[in-house]
């Protein structure tokens, strides 16, 4: 019962301290490399900025970007005992994304379950943030019972959400991105 307290209260914190930062698509690819370890390639697509009281504020999304997620530990907050392997951002097609790559010794960091070795791997996966599942290589339990399931013998799991939002109002981060790569020492690169 405490864990299941503390997961909605995390929930609830961070819906009150959402950012305007968006993102087109999330597209997860699992690699078990044993029963409760692996490693997971987190791409985010199409990373934007909603306006905030009808104000851009693209300048500050990307700073948050930059400082929380790239160079801070927003993705070891999201993901408790990952082991970050490489983040990256980068641009494609005109478009911003993120890429954050890193290593797990326990299902539960990917928030996952398995009852025991002969039972599917499963990956609670609510409808948050207009977001829903668009593409998977397991089966999805559909709205009623959103989780994700994959034989017990899958090695490679990955499954995609995307947005429902309108981006006709939101603002690419791609300027900033590009004067961000320019003022950045080639080493940093």
């Amino acid at each position: 019962m405490k864990h299941f307290v503390t997961i909605v209260g995390a929930v609830l914190l961070a819906t009150m301290m959402q950012s305007c930062l968006i993102v087109g698509k999330k597209t997860y690819k699992v690699v078990m490399t044993g029963q409760q370890t692996g490693t997971c390639t987190l791409t985010y697509s199409n990373i934007m900025s909603r306006p905030e009281d009808g104000k851009d504020v693209s300048f500050k999304d990307f700073a948050t970007l930059v400082t929380e997620y790239l160079e801070g530990d927003k993705l070891e907050e999201d993901f408790p005992g990952a082991t970050i392997i490489s983040k990256k951002l980068f641009k494609r097609d005109g478009k911003l994304f993120g890429e954050f790559v890193f290593s797990f010794d326990t299902l539960a960091t990917m928030k996952m379950y398995r009852y025991d070795t002969q039972s599917p791997l499963m990956m609670y996966v609510p409808s948050s943030n207009n977001q829903t599942i668009d593409a998977t290589n397991g089966i999805f339990g559909g709205d009623d019972m959103p989780v994700l399931f994959w034989p017990s013998t899958a090695k490679d799991l990955s499954f995609t959400m995307t947005s429902d939002d309108d981006d006709t109002t939101q603002i690419s981060l791609v300027k900033h991105f590009d004067a961000w790569q320019a003022s950045q020492s080639p080493k940093k690169r």
